[in-house]
């Protein structure tokens, strides 16, 4: 059993920049990959319905007060997923662009790490700024040379938004080039 992935433009989330910009793939790459047992709803769905679920799930906060960013995606995560997933805390500094590993294997963690322009709407992204700050946000659409986020906290106002970003800005804020995570929820 599955659900219907609805049209996001048409719901006017990320109208903005056009329904020909977002990118969906089913094709997965191999970076974390986060898995809760006993889920077989969650787990029912395809990909793509996860990642879309998860992104579906980030509309009602839009302009509201989301707090922490990491504490926000995990709300959200666990919303889409009707509480059958949970991300995990993030790992202390210098490491905290990466997240802890669960060791009740609810949650599976890779260590590969992949270019933020073949990510798809819907995974999470783990950075770690410029600034020394760990910042996490869900790609919630594409471009081919930009990404929309959605995150809470970016001004450090707890307020969720969405910002498109170049990828070359994107890597300039980061600490450095590859101080970033990406994870797929399963």
């Amino acid at each position: 059993m599955g659900i219907t992935v609805p049209d996001v433009n048409r719901r006017g989330f990320l109208g903005a920049i056009g329904k020909a910009a977002l990118i969906g793939s089913a094709a997965l790459l191999t970076p974390k990959v986060l898995h809760a047992h006993g889920s077989s709803w969650w787990h029912g769905l395809s990909q793509m319905s996860r990642n879309q679920a998860i992104v579906d799930a980030t509309a009602p906060w839009m302009g509201g007060y989301g707090g922490s960013c990491k504490d926000w995606a995990r709300t959200v995560v666990q919303t889409a997923s009707k509480y059958h997933v949970a991300i995990p805390s993030t790992k202390a500094a210098p490491d905290d662009y990466r997240w802890e590993y669960d060791p009740n294997r609810n949650v599976i963690t890779d260590s590969m790490c992949r270019l933020l322009e073949n990510a798809p709407t819907g995974w999470i992204v783990q950075m770690k700024l410029r600034s020394g700050m760990p910042h996490t946000a869900i790609i919630a659409g594409k471009m081919s040379q930009s990404v929309l986020f959605v995150d809470s906290n970016w001004d450090l106002d707890g307020r969720v938004q969405t910002h498109l970003m170049s990828y070359s800005d994107f890597y300039n804020k980061l600490w450095r080039t590859w101080s970033y995570t990406l994870y797929y929820v399963v």
